[in-house]
């Protein structure tokens, strides 16, 4: 599968949904296979293909995962070691947020410039909440707040400038 291949939801969250489990039994430190590149980039397909047709989706199957996983952390932060906790925390942020940030933030239907457009401010405060933990990602974050408040401004000035004639 390459980019621009179109891709049936349930298969796709389903290899979603296998590289999550992959990434969690490494990071328990279980006997699996790493990701290389190829897998990675198969991942990073899958996701990619899948928002050209199931942006909402995707987005909505990212917000359950991540409700989910805030449930499970809260349940799980008894048995983990204290230790292990911020290392877990810092790599499975890396693999879900980072590595796929312009993916994320970019989407039309669905990114972070559709937030601002839908006022969705509680979406908008995870976003921010989420890659405030990197702050080269959540440059990414200010840059397009930065387009669409510049864009929106100038639009009204226009508007404003048509009527006033």
């Amino acid at each position: 599968m390459g980019p621009g291949s179109p891709i049936d939801f349930d298969q796709g969250w389903d290899d979603i949904e296998w590289a999550i489990v992959k990434l969690t039994l490494t990071l328990e430190g279980l006997p699996e296979t790493p990701f290389d590149a190829e897998y990675h980039i198969y991942v990073y397909s899958t996701v990619y293909n899948m928002c050209d047709d199931h942006s909402q989706q995707v987005y909505e199957a990212c917000r359950e995962t991540i409700e989910a996983y805030n449930t499970e952390k809260d349940r799980v932060l008894h048995y983990l070691h204290s230790s292990s906790e911020e290392k877990l925390l810092e790599k499975v942020h890396y693999e879900l947020l980072v590595v796929y940030a312009h993916q994320l933030l970019d989407e039309r239907d669905s990114g972070c410039s559709a937030l601002l457009r839908d006022n969705k401010v509680e979406d908008l405060a995870r976003m921010y909440r989420l890659y405030s933990r990197a702050p080269k990602e959540l440059e990414l974050v200010v840059n397009v707040f930065r387009k669409y408040v510049t864009d929106e401004g100038k639009a009204f000035v226009q508007q404003a400038g048509r009527s006033c004639k």
